[in-house]
């Protein structure tokens, strides 16, 4: 057992180890570079975390939701679900989502509100993703 737990440290110790070197190189060899990986970065999260805001108003005939709480019950809620011990957190985003929202906006809103919300961040992802692979695997053979 004492094995195991000095195996794992170990291993996240390098992977730690790893990930700073690389963001030292990174921010050595050019801090623009850098500076606009983190801006797209907060870019593409901030828009992630918006599309569960967009889904909500778009369910409502009252559009009377704070902004920013969403966007916190959002943040909080994409912290908890890595946590949630099921494989590959599936079901953990959704049940948490329609668990939270749907205090504030009713069980039959949260649940078409969740529709939009994963087809918006996740399914179409997987669409557009397939679509460009079919093109590039097509662009290679002809």
């Amino acid at each position: 057992m004492r094995k195991d737990a000095d195996v794992v440290r170990d291993s996240v110790k390098d992977k730690v180890e790893n990930y700073m070197n690389a963001f030292e190189t990174l921010w050595k060899s050019s801090k623009k570079v850098f500076f606009t990986i983190f801006i797209l970065s907060f870019i593409m999260i901030l828009l992630t975390q918006i599309t569960g805001f967009l889904s909500l108003i778009s369910v409502l005939e009252d559009t009377n939701l704070n902004f920013f709480k969403v966007i916190g019950l959002q943040s909080a809620m994409n912290m908890i679900v890595y946590f949630l011990p099921t494989p590959g957190a599936s079901g953990g985003i959704e049940g948490s989502f329609y668990i939270i929202y749907s205090g504030i906006v009713g069980k039959s809103r949260a649940a078409v509100s969740l529709l939009i919300w994963r087809i918006a961040t996740y399914y179409s992802t997987i669409v557009i993703g397939g679509i460009l692979i079919l093109k590039r695997v097509k662009n290679k053979r002809g």
